[in-house]
């Protein structure tokens, strides 16, 4: 009976010891939803449990993780967490989250909100109702191309606005119908 209760013992010893377990990415398996990872010497496909359902943050090969064992077993283990490497991490009181291609989305202590895409990317929002964007000022820093009607309410300011064709609203003329004379240049309103 003794010997019993030692095995018992030392079973539910080697369960709570084996709970959780700390391993490295070595690979994503053709199915996405698990990983393989190394634990010492012995490699295994494990899941992982996802933050939200329906929704993948992808893990790098060289990723430390921490996985839940039920019973101890790592045949049944589910990847849990992630722990940053030293070289992950800023110190900062920043909130961000790292894209690839060296995309990044930072919410800072004073407020902002910064969305870097990274190189090659492209940013794409489809809905099929309005979009709004409101600000006291709103600058895009790039050319501007749009597809369909453009309508403002209010006023329409620029070095030199051109029509498609090419005309300048600023410095164009046109004949007057009954001569072949040139008009005056435009004037600007108040002056």
């Amino acid at each position: 009976m003794y010997l019993q209760l030692a095995e018992e013992m030392g079973e539910i010893r080697r369960q709570v010891a084996n709970l959780l377990q700390v391993g490295t990415i070595v690979s994503e398996s053709e199915d996405s939803r698990y990983y393989k990872v190394a634990i010492g010497s012995i490699e295994e496909d494990i899941p992982r449990a996802s933050p939200q359902p329906k929704s993948k943050v992808p893990l790098s090969i060289g990723d430390i993780v921490v996985m839940l064992c039920p019973h101890g077993d790592l045949k049944r283990a589910i990847i849990v967490g992630a722990i940053s490497k030293p070289t992950d991490v800023e110190k900062t009181s920043d909130y961000f989250y790292k894209l690839p291609n060296d995309g990044e989305l930072r919410y800072t202590s004073a407020g902002d909100v910064t969305l870097n895409l990274g190189k090659g990317s492209k940013l794409t929002i489809t809905t099929d109702a309005e979009i709004t964007i409101k600000g006291a000022t709103i600058k895009l820093d790039g050319d501007l191309k749009v597809t369909g009607k453009v309508t403002a309410d209010g006023e329409v300011t620029g070095s030199d606005i051109k029509t498609a064709s090419g005309i300048s609203l600023e410095t164009h003329t046109h004949k007057e119908s009954n001569s072949q004379q040139g008009t005056a240049p435009p004037t600007k309103v108040g002056v």
